[in-house]
């Protein structure tokens, strides 16, 4: 015999989760909240960057580079994230 009382836990399904990604993003993204990273030390969000700059091959080959220097709020580590240059 099947129980037929529905679900009613607080943990959204997959659906519901994947459905609403896109508006988190976006709202996220409006916000400033476009740079989310990890601490590497203690795993803590970090958001805004200290400072950022690009860096280009003097040969002029290969891609630029543009890397953005973050401080930890909660241990103060100092750390930079790499990504390429668009």
């Amino acid at each position: 015999m099947k129980n037929s009382k529905t679900q009613t836990s607080s943990v959204p399904d997959s659906d519901t989760i994947f459905s609403q990604a896109p508006q988190t993003l976006a709202t996220a993204l409006v916000e400033g909240v476009g740079y989310m990273t990890k601490c590497l030390k203690c795993a803590a969000e970090v958001t805004d960057p200290l400072k950022e700059w690009d860096i280009r091959p003097k040969s002029g080959r290969g891609a630029a580079l543009h890397i953005r220097l973050f401080q930890c709020p909660t241990c103060g580590h100092k750390f930079r994230v790499t990504l390429k240059a668009t």
